[in-house]
This record gives structure tokens, sequence and C-alpha cells, in this order.
């Protein structure tokens, strides 16, 4: 997609490089991963296996020029992972979104000032917690223009209408102008 329409280097996503930390997900990884060349490490080191070179085997021969970035969402994300996109002007970012509203909030704030308007931003298992609400209550409509969505895998595709705006946080609670605590109110009652 990024090589047949635009320039290379356009495409970001964000995921775990662990097999999930849930019985559900190591068995899906097992299942996978068996007869390949990774069942033996995966059953050996479970939840510590380290998808990165699982990840680079299938995906770098089908598309050469992907990276992967390892990085600590508590630690040193910023950093790492915009090193991974050299902070260029994304027109597609994808996150599984399967975490509180929060840690979903850190991530976007990473890539915000980098998605160009009408990129694609691309939410799996967006119905995952309060993430959903979240993004509904602060971003749609006036940021984001739901496209279309995939109900078995709950992902969302979402069109940017305008830059987003930084969203502060103080002590786990989110500051917003009156607009946005009116509209958070309005889609708690819906």
């Amino acid at each position: 997609l990024a090589r047949s329409r635009g320039p290379d280097g356009r495409v970001f996503g964000f995921d775990m490089f662990r097999p999930g930390l849930s019985k559900p997900n190591m068995k899906k990884m097992l299942d996978q991963v068996s007869g390949t060349r990774f069942e033996r490490d995966v059953k050996k080191q479970t939840y510590k296996f380290d998808m990165t070179r699982l990840f680079m085997f299938y995906t770098g021969s089908v598309y050469p020029s992907v990276k992967a970035v390892r990085a600590d969402f508590d630690v040193d994300s910023a950093q790492k992972l915009q090193s991974g996109f050299r902070r260029q002007q994304l027109d597609l970012w994808s996150t599984d979104a399967a975490k509180g509203w929060e840690k979903t909030l850190k991530q976007v704030e990473i890539v915000r000032p980098f998605l160009n308007v009408g990129a694609i931003i691309v939410f799996a298992d967006f119905m995952h917690r309060d993430t959903c609400a979240f993004v509904y209550s602060v971003w749609v409509p006036e940021y984001l223009e739901l496209l279309t969505f995939f109900p078995g895998g709950a992902e969302f595709f979402f069109g940017l209408k305008k830059p987003l705006r930084a969203m502060p946080v103080q002590e786990g609670k989110l500051v917003m102008n009156q607009k946005d605590a009116n509209h958070w109110r309005e889609a708690d009652v819906r």
C-alpha cells in the first residue's frame, strides 16, 4: 500500500511483541507457530517469547523496508518509537487498543504531531474496556470520522479530519475544556 500509493515509510503501527498475557492469546500463538522454526522457543519461553524475530521473518519477506522497534511504553517509548518512523509524516497508523484510555492516549501522543490530515487511524480491539467511549467522547466527530469497521476483530478505521490537539492528563484524569466535558456527559447518556 505505501509503495504503490506514495512515499516509503508512511505507514506505522504499534502492537506488543509478546504473545499476550492471557491463556487464549498463548493458545493462539502456539497454534500459529506449530510446526515452524519458532515452535520450540515459544513453548520454552511462553509469555516471555519476543515476537520480533517472528514478525520480521514473515513480514520482512513481503515488505522488505519494514522495521520493528521494541520499546517500553512506561519508560522509553516516545524516543524509540519515533526513531522507528524517523519523525516522518504518517498516512496510516494502527494500534492495538485493548487497553485503557490512558495507555491509548499515551500512544496517540507519540504519533499525533506526525499524522497527516486525511491519515487513516486504525484501532484494533477497539471495544475493549473504555477506549471506545474515550475516543468517541473526545475526538469524534470534530477530529475523527468513522470510515468502516470489522466487527470480528473489532478493528475500527477512522479518517483524520484535522490535526488532533494535545490532550493533557493530570493525576490520571483527562483535563478537558467545558465543550469536551459536556460531550463526555452526552456520550455517557447515549
